[in-house]
């Protein structure tokens, strides 16, 4: 048997309350340990844009969209080095 489970965003949360707990929540904990990498940094002052609303930090620019898509993560490009590297040791 298997189990459905729903994910929950933010966006979408039915009470607005909840979704701003969440929002503060993400700022005080999550934001500062993004700051440390510039990957996470971007990607969350883009969620920041979106959701600032949410807390009265940012204007609200039309409907409400998605985040674009994040360019890929560097942890992934630098495993994608790294199998490469050990395949070319492998072929030698």
């Amino acid at each position: 048997m298997t189990e459905t489970f729903t994910v929950q965003r933010l966006g979408t949360h039915p009470r607005p309350e909840k979704r701003r707990d969440y929002y503060r929540e993400t700022v005080r904990f999550i934001v500062p340990l993004a700051e440390r990498h510039p990957w996470f940094r971007d990607w969350f002052d883009a969620w920041r844009a979106e959701f600032g609303h949410l807390d009265g930090t940012a204007a609200v620019r039309g409907t409400p969209g998605r985040l674009e898509a994040a360019p890929a993560s560097p942890l992934r490009r630098h495993r994608r080095g790294v199998t490469a590297s050990r395949s070319r040791r492998a072929t030698c």
